[in-house]
């Protein structure tokens, strides 16, 4: 919300104007809770297959064999 979209109440000569900038002004903070709820939603989603990838990471680690020189031989 810049300054000059949305002035200060004092500085606006009409009520009416008042109201239609008020409503613009609710309109635009619901549509950007919006867009952070579905952000969230997408990120939640990124950080669950983080974590997936992590936990096969543990796993491929533990089933991989490590030869000595000696044993490469």
């Amino acid at each position: 919300m810049s300054p000059a979209k949305y002035p200060p109440p004092e500085q606006i000569p009409s009520a009416e104007r008042q109201r239609r900038l008020y409503v613009e002004a609710v309109k635009e903070i619901e549509h950007l809770r919006k867009m952070v709820a579905s952000e969230n939603i997408v990120a939640k989603e990124y950080r669950n297959d983080r974590d997936e990838l992590k936990g096969e990471l543990k796993h491929a680690k533990r089933s991989i064999v490590t030869l000595s020189k000696r044993q490469k031989a």
